[in-house]
């Protein structure tokens, strides 16, 4: 199985996929090892405390074994690039070039035919 997508995007779409519940580490880890990832436990110990906090915010800023136990969720960093990461591909047209890159180039070219 060739999954089709970076592992640390992988990682983000399956945490914001359990916002309302949360995600626990183990629970990350069988997800990921079922999508065909071939990843260390300590490679995704870092993605795991780069990317999720603990739902309870009075737990936020603790060791990754506070948090491996208890129900996580994305950061707001890790929100954030996730939704640059899907806005970049949705601008991406069907040859791989960015379609504000045709645009732009498309206006500038109207343009100087005016001037």
């Amino acid at each position: 199985m060739h999954p089709k997508d970076d592992l640390h995007i992988a990682i983000l779409k399956y945490g914001r996929e359990k916002t309302e519940r949360g995600v626990m580490f183990d629970d990350l880890a069988e997800h990921v090892r079922k999508e065909g990832y071939d990843v260390s436990q300590a490679r995704l110990i870092a993605y795991f405390g780069e990317s999720y906090e603990p739902m309870d915010r009075d737990r936020r800023g603790g060791s990754y074994d506070d948090s491996a136990k208890e129900k996580c969720t994305l950061t707001i960093e890790s929100t954030f690039r996730l939704i640059e990461y899907e806005e970049f591909r949705s601008a991406k047209g069907p040859d791989g070039g960015v379609r504000m890159g045709v645009a732009y180039e498309k206006v500038s070219q109207e343009k100087t035919a005016f001037h």
